[in-house]
């Protein structure tokens, strides 16, 4: 009797990772040549895949536009896997707070030029990408001071990334933590790849070792993950080998 192969749990990071990293969050875009290998892997009967990201489920899935797998939103506050939606409890319940920060920061940065603010009902970014070097530090003290003027504001907490700082509930809650939740959901014995470029994707290589595969996307920042890709663009290049891997391989 042929012995079956353990499932292998493949994920990626969106921003960054998969897509290109742009000025506007909002014109960010999935390569047609990466959406055509992530077809293709999704086929393998052996490998189950998952985008995970900071950005809102909806939106997230909207840009990936792929059916058949598992989809990561909100830094892990949302999940949706085989069609089942799960939401973190605690974070739902902090919905209102996190509609009356967003509506303070937007008053409160109005005079900042280039910052834009993004409501993901569960989480905010405060996009800085846009903005001058000079006036990124007036924009943290800011969302600091608002946090602290709001009845509740302690229940949440600001956390950098690229060119971002994230408003997040205080929870024992993050990426790695939703990695782990669908790694639950497999056969034991399943091996996880995840792929990630930004700080938050740390969370994910402190919770995954060995035999399991990490990759931090990009040079210079300090990682936890296993290994390196020097760039995104190399991204191709490893759903090339991946597919080859998994028996299909591109053209």
């Amino acid at each position: 009797m042929k012995r079956q192969r353990p499932l292998s749990l493949i994920l990626f990071d969106f921003d960054g990772t998969l897509a290109a990293l742009r000025r506007r969050p909002a014109t960010v875009v999935l390569p047609v040549a990466i959406r055509q290998a992530l077809v293709r892997l999704r086929k393998h009967p052996s490998v189950r895949m998952g985008i995970v990201s900071g950005r809102e489920l909806a939106d997230l899935r909207r840009r990936v536009g792929l059916s058949g797998l598992s989809y990561v939103g909100n830094h892990g506050f949302e999940i949706l896997q085989e069609g089942r939606l799960w939401v973190h409890p605690q974070a739902l319940s902090m919905v209102p707070l996190i509609q009356r920060v967003s509506k303070q920061l937007i008053g409160s940065l109005s005079s900042v030029s280039g910052v834009e603010i993004e409501n993901k009902r569960l989480t905010i970014s405060v996009h800085v990408r846009r903005v001058a070097s000079s006036r990124v530090g007036f924009v943290q003290q800011i969302m600091k001071k608002v946090l602290r003027r709001m009845p509740e504001g302690h229940r949440l907490l600001i956390r950098p990334g690229k060119k971002v700082f994230e408003i997040r509930p205080r929870l024992l809650w993050d990426k790695g933590r939703a990695v782990m939740k669908l790694l639950c959901q497999l056969p034991q014995g399943s091996i996880a790849l995840y792929v990630g470029d930004d700080h938050t994707d740390e969370d994910v290589f402190r919770c995954l070792s060995a035999p399991h595969v990490t990759i931090r996307v990009g040079s210079g920042e300090k990682t936890r993950a296993l290994f390196r890709l020097p760039r995104q663009s190399a991204i191709h290049t490893l759903l090339k080998a991946l597919n080859k891997q998994s028996g299909d391989k591109l053209e």
